[in-house]
C-alpha cells in the first residue's frame, strides 16, 4: 500500500512534466494531450516510473524536491527566501522563522495566493519529509548553538535531540539521518505523528506547530493515521504543477540543468 502511495504521487508528477514538454499552446495543461501522436504516452510514464521506484525507493524524494523546485522557486522567489530562512537553524525571533505566520502578512499573503495554494498546502507538501534524508550541517545549530549561545532548540523533543546528537557530531559534515525515522522510504503518515511529538528535523518542520491552522492539520493526520494525507498531497502536488506553466515557445529546454543555454 505505501509503495502505490508513494508510485502515485510521483507518477502525477512525471505525467505533468512530461505533458510540459510537448504542449504548443497557452492552453495550460491537458491530460491525454499525446492521444493522437503517442496514445500510450501516459502509460509508458506510468510503467517505466512504476519499474524504477519499485526497484529503488530512494528515487523518489528527489523526484519530489525536482517538482518542488521546478515548479514552485521560480514563480515565488520571495517567498521561497522566506521559507529558506524558516529552514535555517537558528532562533526564531532572530529570523522570524514562523512562515506560516509569515505568509499572513498582506503583502506575503497576496504573493502567496496569486500561487492558487493555501496554507493548507504548503502544510500538505511539507509531508513530502515523510520520505528522504538530511545532512547533519543542515542541523548542526538548532542542536548545539540554536541562539548562539551553545544551547539546543527547545522546540525540539529532548530525547529526539540526545539520539541526534549521538549520531551528530559537531562539525560532522558527512553523516546523514532519516527525516522520518524508522520509515524513511516509505510514503506514509508518520512524519505527522513525530512532528506532533516535537520530533521533527528540521525547523520548518516545528515551524507547522507554531500555528493553529498547520497544527490542526498536523494532530488530525497524527490522530487519524493519515485518513486524507496521500490525496491531499496528489492534489497540491498538482495544483502546485501549475503555477506559471510555460507553453509553447516560453522558456528553453536546458542542454544543462543548471546553467541557462
Amino acid at each position: 500500500m505505501a509503495i502505490q502511495k508513494l508510485f502515485l504521487v510521483c507518477f502525477l508528477q512525471l505525467v505533468f512534466a512530461f505533458l510540459l514538454a510537448g504542449l504548443t499552446n497557452a492552453g495550460g495543461l491537458q491530460l491525454g494531450f499525446y492521444q493522437g501522436a503517442c496514445p500510450d504516452a501516459e502509460l509508458i510514464v506510468h510503467q517505466t516510473l512504476y519499474r524504477y521506484i519499485s526497484r529503488d525507493r530512494t528515487l523518489a524524494a528527489p523526484l519530489l524536491r525536482m517538482h518542488f523546485h521546478d515548479c514552485f522557486i521560480r514563480y515565488v522567489s520571495d517567498i521561497i527566501t522566506i521559507i529558506i530562512i524558516s529552514m535555517l537553524p537558528c532562533h526564531k525571533s532572530t529570523w522570524k522563522s514562523n512562515v506560516f505566520i509569515l505568509f499572513r502578512k498582506p503583502h506575503n499573503s497576496q504573493q502567496f495566493a496569486a500561487t492558487g495554494l493555501s496554507v493548507k498546502d504548503l502544510s500538505v507538501l511539507s509531508g513530502g519529509h515523510t520520505i528522504g534524508i538530511g545532512h547533519c550541517t543542515i542541523i548542526s545549530n538548532r542542536l548545539y548553538n540554536f541562539t548562539g549561545k551553545g544551547d539546543t532548540d527547545p522546540s525540539l523533543d529532548r530525547r529526539y535531540a540526545a539520539q541526534l546528537k549521538k549520531k551528530c557530531k559537531p562539525g560532522n559534515s558527512n553523516t546523514v539521518v532519516e527525516m522520518d525515522p524508522g520509515s524513511f522510504k516509505t510514503f506514509d503518515e508518520d512524519y505527522y505523528t513525530i512532528v506532533a511529538k516535537r520530533r521533527g528535523l528540521f525547523r520548518s518542520d516545528a515551524a507547522l506547530l507554531d500555528d493553529a491552522e498547520t497544527r490542526d492539520y498536523v494532530q488530525f493526520q497524527s490522530r487519524t493515521q493519515g485518513s486524507t494525507f496521500a490525496q491531499d498531497f496528489a492534489e497540491s502536488m498538482v495544483k502546485m504543477g501549475y503555477i506559471g506553466v510555460l507553453t509553447g515557445k516560453q522558456g528553453e529546454i536546458r542542454k544543462r540543468c543548471a546553467v541557462v543555454n
